[in-house]
């Protein structure tokens, strides 16, 4: 939370289920198949599956990672950015 509102990502929540404010402005995927509903699925693998946010706010956080080469960022060090782009095992 600290982070998503340092950056004002104010339509970016990981709230598994999907809070009910968010419902609305969802884009929610479509098919054809007869079984497929489109809703918001739970995944345990919240870190990895669970950020719903919209185009604007994911714009700000790729703006702040940018920032961060120049020393601009106030939210996340460089550092910690490098480490966020480097491969992990």
């Amino acid at each position: 939370q600290e982070l998503l509102q340092k950056l004002s990502m104010l339509h970016t929540t990981c709230s598994q289920p999907l809070d009910e404010r968010y419902m609305n402005d969802v884009a929610w995927g479509y098919s054809n198949a007869p079984w497929y509903r489109g809703a918001p699925h739970v995944y345990p693998q919240q870190a990895a599956a669970g950020l719903y946010s919209t185009p604007t706010d994911m714009v700000r956080f790729l703006l702040m990672l940018m920032a961060s080469e120049t020393d601009e960022n106030q939210v996340l060090s460089r550092d910690t950015v490098e480490e966020m782009m480097s491969p992990q095992a």
